[in-house]
C-alpha cells in the first residue's frame, strides 16, 4: 500500500502540476484576448474618427471645388483632392489594421476556446 500511496501521491502532484500550466496558459490566452480586444477597440475608434474626418474632407472639397469653379481656382480643387486622397489612403491603411486586429482577436478566441475544451476534458 505503500507504494501504491506514493504512486497516488505522484500522480497527483503530476496532475496539479498539469492543472497549473493549463491555468497559467488560459490566463495568458485571457491576457492576451483582453489586449486584442483594447487594440481592436482602439482601431475601430480610429476608424471611425478617420471615417468623420473623410466625410468632412469630402464635404470641404466639394464647398471649395464649386468656390474654385466660380472663382476659376483649379489649384486650390487639386490640393483639396491632394489631402482627401492621402485622408482615404490612412483610412483604407486603418481598415487593413481593423480586419488584421479583428483576424487577430478570432484567433485569439478560437485559442481560448481549444484550452477550455483542454480542459474541459
Amino acid at each position: 500500500t505503500v507504494g501504491v500511496n506514493t504512486q497516488l501521491a505522484e500522480r497527483n502532484e503530476e496532475l496539479e502540476q498539469r492543472l497549473v500550466a493549463q491555468q497559467r496558459t488560459v490566463a495568458e490566452v485571457q491576457a492576451e484576448l483582453v489586449g486584442a480586444q483594447d487594440a481592436l477597440a482602439r482601431a475601430e475608434n480610429r476608424a471611425g474618427e478617420a471615417l468623420r474626418e473623410a466625410q468632412v474632407l469630402r464635404e470641404e472639397a466639394e464647398v471649395l471645388r464649386a468656390q474654385a469653379e466660380a472663382k476659376g481656382q483649379d489649384r486650390l480643387v487639386k490640393t483639396m483632392r491632394a489631402h482627401l486622397a492621402a485622408k482615404e489612403k490612412k483610412l483604407r491603411a486603418l481598415r487593413t489594421a481593423l480586419q488584421a486586429l479583428k483576424d487577430e482577436f478570432v484567433t485569439l478566441q478560437e485559442e481560448h476556446a481549444t484550452v477550455r475544451a483542454t480542459e474541459s476534458a
